[in-house]
């Protein structure tokens, strides 16, 4: 399956429009679908962006450095985690708890890709588009280049790109597990 998967996507021509799916989409579905512990399929599709170089400096935010400071918001961080590679964590503050986070998702030695989480209360109020420039803005300031990427479908994720003006490079297309998806 691996030399089969390899082959077809090599021959995966270059596009113009990131919007399209995989020329060999329907053959990478049916290949995935052959795995043991496969039920059901998803696919998960949208644009990879970079920043520009020029961003608006938002004064609003701080940098998170304990786990602890979001708890009142945000589920599932760990001790430790923002330290072991999630850094930097950049915050909005209301009434002393961060309410609007963008942070490392993934992160290499060159490139960071943001993750943005604002819980349902604070949302559509601008708090991610200001998070993830200054978040890129930090990114920058250790020497890596600032990554956003989101679906296609994710409207507010969409309309944070296009606040900022990121510019597309990239569509990442894959294949889920879609009893999770």
């Amino acid at each position: 399956m691996a030399t089969e998967l390899e082959r077809l996507a090599r021959t995966e021509p270059p596009v113009a429009d990131l919007r399209l799916r995989p020329v060999h989409a329907e053959r990478y579905l049916a290949l995935a679908a052959r795995l043991p512990a496969v039920e059901t399929l998803a696919e998960s599709f949208g644009p990879a962006f970079t920043f520009p170089d020029s961003l608006p400096a938002p004064t609003d935010t701080l940098l998170v450095t304990d786990e602890a400071q979001l708890e009142r918001h945000f589920r599932g961080w760990q001790p430790g985690e923002i330290a072991a590679g999630r850094e930097p964590v950049v915050a909005i503050i209301d009434r002393g708890d961060p309410v609007s986070i963008c942070f490392c998702a993934r992160s290499s030695n060159t490139a960071a890709e943001a993750g943005l989480e604002t819980p349902e209360p604070y949302r559509r109020r601008g708090f991610g588009a200001r998070v993830a420039a200054a978040w890129a803005t930090a990114v920058r300031a250790t020497g890596r280049v600032p990554l956003y990427s989101t679906a296609w479908n994710n409207d507010a994720s969409m309309a944070v790109a296009c606040k900022l003006n990121l510019n597309a490079y990239a569509c990442d297309w894959s294949i889920v597990d879609g009893i999770g998806a």
